[in-house]
């Protein structure tokens, strides 16, 4: 019972002697126990253990005074915070923005899967070929093709293919973009033009330098007593050709070929093979017999005209006649 007395009594004697004290009469009072009264309890010694204390400069649990947390967080204490106070990582760190393609040119742009990132910009890949001097690009919708001699690459865009022809040597090292269905190895060389034809045809080189193409039944005619040279249907046409409106003309086998004052021209047959050219009138057209072009005339929905004759003769409508 002493024991359990002690332990209490100490615990009660940090509130102060004072109060010790009067709590203890208070128990005698409530509990009517004449073991508090035959064994009073000296609170002396812890009094004067608190008094040690106060002197010392100390200061007990319930008198002491929260000293303010004033010193600045440690980079521990700021990762011991909880995870709702703590900034989300940044997804970039460490990221080159100039060829990540998850992240080009800005953090979380990605690029498509037909795309690469070069120089913080998604490119399509079909727009980037690797020469023998580096990586090279094109503009968009055009593909790259790296020369022969590995200096780049050439650039063609829509429809149009690269074509390198180096033993084409009159203006350097022939490059080019062929328009689709023209093959490099069609490509000729004139004093003016270097170009190609479609696959069906013959090219040749016009006298003014410049390339020619001939369909694919046509043969190139050359008269170099006409200045010309051009396509035509046969070697027959070739010989009759004529020069009309700068051009050399012909007609199909067994005509006559002839210019009107208009450039146009004019196949007169075996049938019709008089030629009358009648600019005043508009009129270029082949007769069946030998014909006065002077007495032509347009009259009852028709083209009509005289045979030659002395007096001269004219047409008349009315009649329909030729008349002296």
């Amino acid at each position: 019972m002493a024991r359990h007395t002690l332990t209490r009594t100490r615990a009660l004697s940090r509130l102060g002697p004072v109060s010790a004290t009067a709590v203890l009469g208070a128990c005698q009072l409530l509990t009517g126990a004449d073991d508090f009264s035959a064994r009073p309890v000296d609170v002396a010694p812890f009094a004067a253990e608190q008094d040690a204390s106060a002197d010392a400069g100390g200061t007990t649990p319930d008198t002491a005074e929260p000293t303010p947390d004033t010193a600045e967080p440690t980079p521990d204490a700021f990762f011991a915070r909880p995870d709702a106070e703590r900034p989300p990582p940044d997804p970039c760190a460490g990221v080159d923005l100039s060829s990540d393609p998850e992240h080009c040119g800005v953090c979380r742009h990605a690029c498509k899967d037909a795309e690469v990132c070069r120089s913080g910009e998604c490119i399509e890949r079909s727009r980037i070929a690797t020469c023998d001097d580096g990586v090279a690009t094109c503009g968009p919708n055009q593909t790259p093709a790296c020369r022969p001699d590995g200096s780049g690459a050439l650039c063609c865009s829509g429809n149009t293919r690269a074509c390198f022809r180096p033993d084409l040597t009159r203006r350097g090292p022939f490059e080019t973009c062929l328009a689709n269905g023209r093959r490099c190895q069609d490509v000729i060389e004139c004093p003016d033009e270097t170009a190609a034809c479609w696959p069906t045809a013959q090219p040749y080189c016009e006298l003014d330098g410049t390339v020619g193409c001939c369909g694919e039944t046509q043969f190139v005619c050359d008269r170099p007593d006409l200045g010309l040279r051009a396509c035509v249907d046969s070697p027959e046409a070739c010989a009759s050709a004529i020069a009309c409106g700068g051009r050399l003309r012909s007609c199909a086998p067994g005509e006559t070929p002839n210019c009107s004052s208009t450039n146009e021209l004019v196949c007169c047959g075996a049938e019709f093979f008089f030629f009358c050219d009648r600019s005043d009138l508009g009129y270029a057209g082949c007769w069946n017999d030998v014909t006065d072009c002077s007495t032509v005339t347009f009259c009852n929905g028709g083209w009509n005209a005289c045979a030659p004759a002395d007096p001269p003769a004219h047409f008349d409508c009315d009649t329909e006649m030729c008349v002296r």
